[in-house]
């Protein structure tokens, strides 16, 4: 699918969404709690519906799309996940250090299932990646931490050769949204 008629899909996924949250915002009392988270969620919706118009317009993307993929999960940072763990030293002394939680690791192996390997082998042209990142709360996050998370998960499977300015330019286009009922990963890369 082109980046044009994936924008144009969620444009019209996200019209849909907020027409049928008016519907059910009416059926409320105005004043209720329900009306106002209602009222967030098509706002919401309205927004995101303004930026892919502003994608549209300005036809964000530096070049021809080599990959996409949609990772159907909550996106996750490596630095929220991390714990303290103790190695044996050889003199039976423990030396602590930093490594990944569960949380994180159980995330790096089910994105797995969401990556295919791109039809041309391992990207090794300098490539714009761009993530749209998709969470289910508004906990607060940071996107360069998602964005690290990301770029090394697209390693280890191969994707692209490396995550070093060699061969990723920029992360331009990527944002952080919120979508209670799907959350998830969509990564676009485009040739720089």
């Amino acid at each position: 699918m082109k980046l044009k008629d994936e924008i144009k899909y969620y444009q019209e996924y996200c019209q849909e969404q907020a027409k049928t949250l008016s519907l059910l915002c009416q059926l409320e009392a105005p004043d209720s709690r329900k009306a106002k988270d209602l009222a967030e969620q098509i706002e919401h919706y309205k927004k995101m519906e303004d930026l892919l118009m502003f994608c549209a317009e300005t036809n964000q993307g530096h070049g021809e799309v080599l990959y996409t993929a949609r990772i159907l999960l909550e996106p996750r940072s490596k630095k929220n996940n991390q714990v303290i763990k103790y190695r044996k030293n050889e003199n039976g002394t423990r030396t602590p250090f930093i490594s990944q939680g569960d949380l994180y690791k159980q995330y790096e192996k089910d994105c797995a299932f969401f990556l295919r390997r791109p039809k041309q082998g391992v990207i090794t042209e300098k490539v714009n990646v761009r993530y749209i990142f998709y969470r289910s709360n508004y906990k607060v996050v940071d996107i360069s931490n998602c964005i690290a998370a990301a770029d090394d998960i697209l390693v280890k499977y191969k994707v692209i050769k490396d995550d070093c300015f060699k061969y990723i330019a920029g992360h331009d286009g990527t944002r952080l949204m919120i979508d209670k009922e799907n959350p998830r990963t969509e990564v676009y890369i485009e040739r720089w």
